[in-house]
């Protein structure tokens, strides 16, 4: 988040909500609404939706449903690489290895499990814009080292 011209404060982070459930992205939406640190320019439910949304609006953040219709890392991937990435994070209540070490391959910066949002989305969602890589699911280590092809300890 930068800050604005005049030094004052950092001006919001736009957002991109991509997910298959309306229900859920509205739930998404109304979290971050009420956070000044971001402004949801865009809500899409398939991949096409997003690449489009992303293109048009050049979001600087997507929450991405992993298994949404043409989504998933390839997904992840085609965002990262663009002519104006945003950084991405994936929202998921599959959180296997393999699904997390693949979104994190694909360029996901952070992995949020649905089922922990809450309260700490806001917070978690500054930490990945910062730089800091925030997988909130179960193995997170070993999916980490999973995707950047490197073995267990001790292997």
């Amino acid at each position: 988040m930068s800050p604005g011209r005049t030094g004052g404060p950092a001006a919001p982070l736009s957002v991109l909500v991509a997910d298959d459930d309306a229900v859920f992205s509205e739930a998404l939406v109304d979290l971050l609404t009420v956070d000044d640190r971001y402004l949801v320019v865009g809500v899409a439910a398939t991949g096409a939706e997003v690449r489009r949304l992303c293109r048009d609006l050049r979001p600087a953040l997507v929450l991405l449903d992993v298994r949404m219709p043409e989504g998933g890392a390839e997904l992840a991937r085609a965002l990262v690489t663009s002519a104006h990435p945003p950084v991405v994070v994936a929202v998921s209540a599959q959180t296997g290895l393999r699904t997390v070490a693949a979104m994190v391959a694909g360029g996901a910066r952070g992995y949020l499990a649905k089922g922990r949002l809450g309260a700490t989305l806001p917070d978690a969602l500054a930490r990945v814009v910062a730089g800091d890589r925030v997988l909130d699911v179960p193995g997170a280590e070993e999916a980490l080292r999973l995707a950047e092809g490197r073995s267990a300890p001790g292997t």
